[in-house]
């Protein structure tokens, strides 16, 4: 971790000398123009001023043209974000192609990225929303001449074409229905969905006991969660995550565990917030939001439509319980301990055909009635014969 706060130290001061040079040259965009993005109207001088802040700030990591190839960003993985491609890993949006608010684009900026050089910044309120209209310049523009106001040629995105508008702010589409009261019951539904209906432990780690695994499985047949004569057996090393190759990012992806590992963009450090620990409502709330929109460019499918409303917020509650036990006094390794101590899980033998009684023949499909039509009745069973009584 030291060596990452050294290279995002190095970086800062590699922007800073860089933010000077950019201060010297020419304004890129009319000072006195309007820009149309994503629907919103915004200044030349708002744009030049965020073109400054981005080269101050993050042109050592992005790029200079926001091509994720920065000075600073040699041997970072996954690499930096590509702003050229219009594509925002962890904004709130479902779907792709779709444009987040820039209320969800400054969390990541105020918060950053746990795990990541993607450190929060606390810089000005003016100059986040400076960067953030000038990043959604930086994708390639087919036609410049449909995307300005007033005659000036700078090219705008793409994504941002006059009839293209950013989501609304992300909330939750529907209450959740144990925010009272209960926290148990969430548990319980929220660990049968992780571990059946959604088949998170594909990809995250199995959170079940050996123990555990068949009485589930029964569990989820009887609510209608499997479907008759699935099975749920761990993959081998299930207790840990697997990585999935991703063909937008270019890169091999690790799911979290979430006993283990940080969840990028949950908001988990609040400075002045009791302990520094940002509150529960506002975690559980952004689990909620990356569990119903999934993560675009990865394997982590949105789940809004795939769970019943209740389900998704069980679900999320059991995935915030899990993430908690990393936070100072948490049980998290001792947790983990006892998953790793578990002995192998044997997948029961399948119940045997039942044995009819002695005496009894079970007539195969097609056999019929001696001297019977093709197709008749079978002849039914016969019993040896009882001797008569003397």
């Amino acid at each position: 971790m030291r060596t990452v706060y050294t290279r995002v130290a190095i970086a800062t001061l590699l922007g800073a000398v860089l933010g000077l040079g950019a201060g010297c040259e020419s304004p890129k965009f009319n000072p006195k123009g309007t820009y149309r993005i994503a629907g919103v109207r915004v200044t030349g001088k708002l744009l030049n001023d965020g073109w400054e802040a981005y080269t101050m700030y993050c042109a050592a990591c992005h790029g200079e043209h926001g091509d994720g190839n920065g000075v600073a960003a040699a041997g970072y993985h996954p690499p930096p974000r590509n702003f050229t491609k219009g594509i925002f890993k962890f904004a709130g949006v479902n779907g792709a192609g779709k444009l987040p608010s820039d209320a969800d684009l400054d969390r990541i900026i105020r918060y950053g990225l746990n795990g990541t050089p993607m450190l929060p910044w606390d810089i000005p309120e003016y100059e986040r929303r400076a960067i953030i209209q000038y990043i959604k310049t930086l994708a390639p523009l087919p036609d410049p001449k449909k995307m300005h106001d007033k005659g000036y040629k700078t090219p705008i995105s793409p994504w941002y074409a006059k009839n293209k508008k950013q989501e609304p702010l992300f909330v939750p589409a529907s209450k959740d229905p144990y925010e009272v009261g209960g926290e148990a019951k969430a548990l319980e539904i929220g660990k049968l969905v992780y571990h059946t209906k959604a088949q998170c432990l594909g990809c995250h780690p199995s959170y079940l006991t050996t123990e555990e695994y068949g009485s589930f499985l029964k569990k989820g047949l009887e609510i209608g969660f499997m479907t008759p004569g699935s099975t749920l057996s761990p993959r081998e090393d299930a207790y840990n995550p697997q990585g999935k190759d991703s063909v937008d990012y270019k890169s091999r992806l690790l799911p979290p565990d979430f006993v283990r590992h940080p969840v990028r963009s949950v908001r988990v450090n609040c400075p002045g917030a009791a302990r520094g620990i940002c509150p529960d409502s506002q975690r559980l709330e952004d689990f909620y939001r990356i569990i119903a929109n999934g993560i675009p460019g990865t394997a982590m499918p949105s789940w809004q439509k795939q769970l019943k409303p209740d389900e998704l917020w069980a679900l999320t509650h059991y995935v915030k319980w899990l993430h908690d036990k990393q936070l100072p006094g948490g049980d998290a390794r001792a947790f983990r301990d006892n998953l790793l101590a578990q002995p192998p899980y044997v997948a029961p033998e399948p119940a045997p055909a039942p044995v009819p009684p002695v005496g009894e023949v079970t007539p195969s499909v097609g056999d019929t009635a001696p001297g019977a039509e093709p197709g008749a009745p079978a002849a039914p069973a016969v019993s040896p014969a009882t001797p008569a009584q003397p």
